[in-house]
């Protein structure tokens, strides 16, 4: 009760027993906000504020209050523009030959998470279908394991502007690289024989380079889907159109 409360000495054993059983159970916000909620009532009974917030309390909460800045920060989109014009620029070094099969890999990795908004880890998993890609069209096939789970299929085509068209981009990645034609499941992403298949975090680390170059640092790869899908509402697309190209309801999924 109040009362028993306003008996304690030491108000802050109470508040960190309180983190440690909201820890297991509550999200970092709803931990963060329990928190600052018995932090002020123990501060309105005139308890020393030295008694309510301490270095105990700082390094329990440390993870909560990470883990939120790191979501707010995210939230922050960067512009679908900054990623395409940098892209843009290296187009002329693709059409004379100056990227490696590597550096036109990452590009087309990127470009497909731009055009598709699947995650990496339905990338990296992901068959690339070729068949028409001479027509301009190439098909992604993979799964999702987030809800809905199942099976998808995202059909790229040749975008008007050549220097950002994923199918040029993949077209040209394909004929420089050492492996031909191994384009299945869970064996598109590499380059040479010799190599293995790069895994979902070192594609990640692929596309975060191509994200530095392009000047957007400090920023998770689900930023791309996410400055994406922000692109699409601004240019007015209705709610249910972005749900079905996404296919997944909540725009702020990661």
């Amino acid at each position: 009760t109040v009362l028993q409360l306003s008996t304690l000495e030491l108000p802050y054993l109470t508040i960190a027993n309180y983190i440690t059983y909201l820890k297991p159970r509550e999200s970092d916000a709803c931990i963060i906000q329990a928190r600052n909620s018995i932090s002020t009532l123990f501060e309105l009974m005139g308890k020393p504020i030295n008694s309510i917030r301490n270095k105990v309390i700082e390094q329990l909460m440390k993870e909560h209050v990470d883990r939120a800045a790191k979501i707010r920060k995210e939230g922050r989109y960067w512009k679908l523009s900054q990623i395409m014009q940098h892209i843009s620029k290296q187009a002329h070094l693709r059409d004379v030959k100056k990227l490696n099969s590597e550096q036109l890999m990452k590009i087309s990795l990127t470009l497909i998470m731009v055009y598709t908004v699947l995650r990496m880890a339905e990338v990296q998993r992901a068959e690339l279908r070729v068949d028409n890609i001479k027509e301009g069209e190439v098909l992604i096939v993979t799964m999702t394991m987030k809800k809905p789970r199942g099976p998808v299929e995202k059909t790229l085509k040749a975008a008007q502007d050549r220097t950002v068209c994923p199918i040029r981009w993949i077209q040209s990645w394909l004929d420089k690289r050492e492996v031909k034609g191994e384009v299945k499941k869970e064996q598109v992403w590499r380059n040479r024989r010799k190599e293995k298949v790069w895994s979902a975090d070192r594609c990640s680390k692929g596309v975060k380079l191509v994200l530095a170059e392009a000047g957007i640092e400090g920023y998770n790869i689900t930023s791309i889907r996410k400055a994406s899908i922000s692109e699409t509402i601004d240019k007015n697309m209705k709610q249910i159109q972005i749900n079905r190209w996404s296919g997944h309801s909540d725009a702020s999924a990661t």
